[in-house]
Formats: C-alpha cells, structure tokens, sequence
C-alpha cells in the first residue's frame, strides 16, 4: 500500500499531497485545501516515499527560508 497520495483540484489546478493515513474513505470525499468549497478531485499519483513525488518537479528555498516550486517537468 503506498503511503502518499497526489490530488488535483480540476477547479482550479492545485495540486496537493495526502499521507495515506489522513485520508478518511468512510466519508469518501476531499475538498481542495485552497477552496474548500471545490470538491472535483482527482487521484494523479500513489508513492511510498515523499521524495519519489517531489523527483519530477524542482524545488529552491526563497528569501525567506520556505521552499517552493519553481518549475514543474512533467509535460
């Protein structure tokens, strides 16, 4: 069973990343974190590890000190 799951917000575009364990399927549904009130989710991925759903994008910290994505690979 993998560990993290990859949700898209098909409202809005946003994608986020679900540690299994978190996911309540007795109620069978997740909202966008964004925009609660978006409810369109789709499954894009299932990893083990976190490291393996951060490969295909690139990351850098900011001024600041917090890391973002400053470019996405996939086609």
């Amino acid at each position: 069973m993998k560990n993290y799951i990859v949700y898209k917000c098909t409202s809005c575009g946003t994608e986020f990343i679900v540690p299994r364990m978190y996911v309540d399927y007795s109620n069978n549904y997740v909202s966008c974190p964004m925009h609660g009130k978006h409810n369109k989710i789709i499954v894009i991925g299932a990893y083990y590890k976190l490291r393996d759903c951060m490969e295909s994008r690139a990351y850098k910290r900011n001024e600041h000190g917090a890391i973002e994505q400053i470019k996405n690979s996939k086609p």
